[in-house]
């Protein structure tokens, strides 16, 4: 693979064999990520064993599939909370406040992704780079935070350690 800006076609005859962290474009477009080694007859699809990239959302008994990040962060993730509050000041000193909007404590995750092969950074990247900064995708977030949520990523980058080796930094912010 070695680009973020290669996305083969996925071949359905069973004359390929992809490994792990592979990336696939289907016939409709979607993009699939191999969750493991498998050969090309096996279809990518919300469900499948072997192709993520894609979760089946269902809200207010409709079904839509949506764009799912897949991948485990490494152990130093940092979360930030600052709440969305009104506040008004009165001229004796008191203060009230009100919190501002439904949801007015949104995560902000800063994600590592250290040691990963070229073929696992290289998926992370291109997940992150198709989405362009503005396209939500659903991520469960590591405990204690452990729901799937919706985000975007604004800001990523990686550093290439060595040999096969990659570290990927990105900051994931939480949107309704």
């Amino acid at each position: 693979m070695g680009s973020i800006y290669n996305t083969p076609a996925w071949v359905t005859d069973g004359s390929i064999t992809y490994e792990t962290h592979e990336v696939v474009k289907d016939s409709s477009g979607k993009i699939w990520y191999a969750t493991s080694s498998n050969d090309s007859t096996v279809a990518p699809a919300p469900d499948s064993e072997f192709w993520g990239g894609y979760i089946n959302i269902t809200i207010d008994g409709a079904t839509t599939v949506e764009p799912l990040f897949l991948w485990s962060p490494s152990y130093n993730v940092s979360t930030s909370h600052q709440p969305k509050i009104k506040s008004i000041q009165f001229g004796d000193g008191y203060e009230q406040r009100i919190k501002h909007g439904i949801n007015n404590n949104k995560l902000d995750l800063n994600l590592s992704f250290e040691g990963r092969s070229e073929l696992e950074a290289t998926a992370i990247l291109h997940f992150l780079s198709a989405r362009e900064g503005y396209q939500y995708f659903y991520f469960k977030p590591p405990a204690p935070y452990s729901r799937i949520k919706k985000f975007v990523c604004k800001t990523f980058n990686s550093t290439f350690v060595f040999a096969d080796n990659y570290n990927v930094q990105a900051n994931f912010l939480e949107v309704s």
